[in-house]
């Protein structure tokens, strides 16, 4: 199955960019599809039961925040325009998209797809690009391919399904609004043919341990927005700007994260974090992390914060000890993410603004930030009820089994291949772990830093799944 898709991407490519403009503008013309305006409160919308059903669960935590014609959901914490939906339809593939965001000046494209399947049920799926709504309506066909989207299923959010989806893109400009001139994002339509779902649940090595089944045959989408903002300047930046926001802010930061980064070649972790409720003009704003002795080893503690504080930057190293006095990760640990998922779930992180940074004993500094972090902590949190210490009693064992297959599949303190393990290289640590944020749908973003702290390198895996994409932040 993959080697056909594999296949029919890379026919796809040299269609692309083979083939002369004309000629490619020609044939995908062809392909039929019905793209119409829509609206949660249009007929055809409301008519859909399995539809509606997909609607009813995603609203079911609607808050009263809700405003004008934008519903709110909690969980995820986003509005949706529910008027300025798109449908597009294309031969038994059908899908209703609609733009969401996060408050009246998110700046960055993310959309919520109601994507058919098989059975007629319909999957939720966040569509989030790396594109500021700014730059959609002078978008052209290089940029667009260029740019990144992530899908996530929130359908079923402890599934560990994994959506695999090899983009094609169509010129379309025929049909209800499509090619208007003020709706110029229209024009180039995401078509997701060779999207299917992955079961990786498998235990151990392999690419995956389960079976693939198609769902609906992929995924049909396009780039859109809504102008629901109050007018003034979009504030809400991509994730390059939040850690240049911190470091603007907090002119401590920087020199108090190259002295912990210092600390490396020691035998004990150490660790510091500024709270959101400090300011600019806070006298020390940076504080020390307790350490904490686990089996003899020190290390630090993340202790859940008084209130009202909330953590908006955590920072630790991986000394060159170690926690078995053999060495340590060269990367962020699987308890480290787990213990960022709980602190998020119970209200202790500063969602907007939170960096997560990491400088360890081969030499290696990061930073990590999540646009969505209710999305990423769901997937780590193993408790029956949030806000309640992991304990025997508060343990929910079908999670934790759920989450057992991955840590080992991607971790281990024994020098295994493929893995991420205390004595293994760093560049294939990288790879190793980008490879585990594409195929779990892990929501963040991963930034190199340099040894001063001043420069961060934005990186990410490409399409081959070994050569890692590096952006440099302006």
């Amino acid at each position: 199955m993959k080697t056909i898709l594999k296949l029919l991407f890379f026919n796809t490519i040299l269609m692309l960019f083979g083939c002369s403009e004309e000629l490619f503008d020609e044939q995908i013309n062809k392909s039929n599809i019905k793209i119409q305006r829509i609206s949660m409160n249009d007929t055809k919308f409301k008519e859909n039961h399995k539809l509606m059903k997909s609607v009813d669960n995603l609203l079911k935590n609607q808050s009263n925040n809700a405003i004008n014609r934008f519903e709110f959901n909690s969980e995820y914490d986003f509005f949706i325009d529910e008027e300025n939906g798109v449908y597009i339809e294309k031969d038994n593939l059908e899908s209703y998209t609609f733009p969401a965001y996060k408050n009246e000046t998110d700046s960055l494209v993310t959309n919520i797809v109601f994507n058919k399947t098989t059975n007629g049920d319909y999957d939720v799926i966040i569509a989030k690009y790396n594109l500021l709504k700014t730059e959609l309506n002078n978008l052209t066909k290089e940029e667009l391919i260029a740019t990144d989207v992530i899908f996530i299923n929130i359908t079923n959010k402890f599934s560990a399904l994994e959506l695999i989806c090899m983009e094609e893109y169509s010129y379309e400009n025929t049909g209800d609004l499509v090619g208007a001139d003020s709706e110029p994002f229209f024009d180039w339509v995401i078509i997701g043919s060779y999207c299917f779902w992955s079961n990786s649940t498998g235990s151990g090595g392999g690419d995956s341990g389960g079976s693939a089944e198609n769902s609906g045959g992929g995924i049909l989408t396009s780039p859109i927005d809504s102008n629901h903002g109050g007018g003034g300047s979009n504030t809400l930046v991509s994730p390059c700007k939040k850690t240049k926001n911190q470091l603007d802010k907090y002119t401590a930061l920087k020199p108090a994260l190259v002295a912990m980064a210092n600390t490396t070649s020691g035998s004990q972790e150490n660790g510091i974090f500024i709270y959101d409720t400090a300011t600019s003009t806070t006298p020390n704003p940076v504080q020390n992390l307790p350490s904490v002795t686990i089996a003899g080893v020190t290390a630090v503690g993340l202790p859940n914060p008084t209130a009202p504080n909330k953590y908006t930057v955590i920072a630790h190293i991986h000394d060159a000890a170690g926690p078995l006095g053999t060495g340590s990760y060269s990367i962020f640990s699987w308890q480290d993410l787990t213990r960022l998922a709980e602190l998020i779930h119970d209200g202790y992180i500063d969602n907007d603004n939170f960096v997560f940074y990491l400088a360890t004993a081969d030499g290696t500094r990061y930073a990590l930030t999540t646009e969505w972090p209710t999305a990423f902590a769901d997937y780590f949190d193993r408790r029956k009820t949030y806000g309640i210490p992991e304990s025997q009693t508060n343990l929910d064992y079908n999670k934790a089994l759920k989450l057992d297959a991955p840590e080992k599949k991607y971790y281990s303190n024994a020098p295994l291949a493929n893995k991420i393990h205390l004595t293994s290289n760093k560049n294939d640590d990288l790879i190793i772990f980008l490879k585990m944020q594409k195929e779990l749908k892990l929501d963040f973003t991963l930034f190199e830093v340099d040894p001063s702290f001043s420069t961060y390198t934005k990186v990410s895996l490409k399409s081959d799944g070994t050569t890692i994409k590096r952006e440099t932040c302006n």
